[in-house]
């Protein structure tokens, strides 16, 4: 069993990409990726791709993870995050009413 990393685009999740090598294993799912003893899964940016990306790993993969990480902006980061410390990141991913989806971004 291994940890389902998720990020929520590429850019994001570029310390991964830097340090790792990485294989895809469905061609169908080029959001999924397998690295040395985890996945890292790149969600979308709003919760219609996260809910639909998620739920089919789950249904799919559940008995091959120990946990899910949300990396969030976090997983953007120059160095690896390590275990157990909390980034502090002022950024908030939110949804406007009516369904329309919004994105805010403060300078640290």
């Amino acid at each position: 069993m291994f940890p389902l990393y998720l990020c929520a685009h590429k850019k994001e999740a570029d310390a991964f990409f830097n340090r790792f090598s990485y294989t895809k294993l469905d061609q169908e799912l080029p959001w999924l990726y397998y690295g040395p003893n985890h996945y890292l899964l790149v969600t979308g940016e709003n919760t219609i791709d996260l809910i639909f990306r998620l739920s089919i790993i789950l249904q799919n993969f559940r008995s091959s993870l120990s946990q899910l990480i949300n990396f969030g902006i976090a997983g953007g980061i120059s160095t690896l995050p390590q275990r157990n410390v909390v980034y502090s990141i002022r950024t908030v991913y939110g949804e406007k009413i009516p369904g329309s989806y919004h994105f805010q971004s403060y300078p640290l």
